[in-house]
């Protein structure tokens, strides 16, 4: 399991010096049934099983 998650999102509540300080993280697939690369996810790095 990661120990830091790294944030760019300069807007979030939860981004402390782009790292994430949130105690749980949901990372969703974007309108399709399976996804199979990382733009059909919200994770830059996804990686196909």
């Amino acid at each position: 399991m990661a120990k830091d998650v790294k944030c760019n999102v300069s807007t979030c509540a939860y981004n402390e010096s782009h790292k994430c300080s949130a105690n749980t993280i949901t990372v969703s697939q974007c309108h399709c049934t399976n996804a199979k690369s990382e733009s059909e996810t919200e994770c830059e790095t996804f990686k196909l099983k």
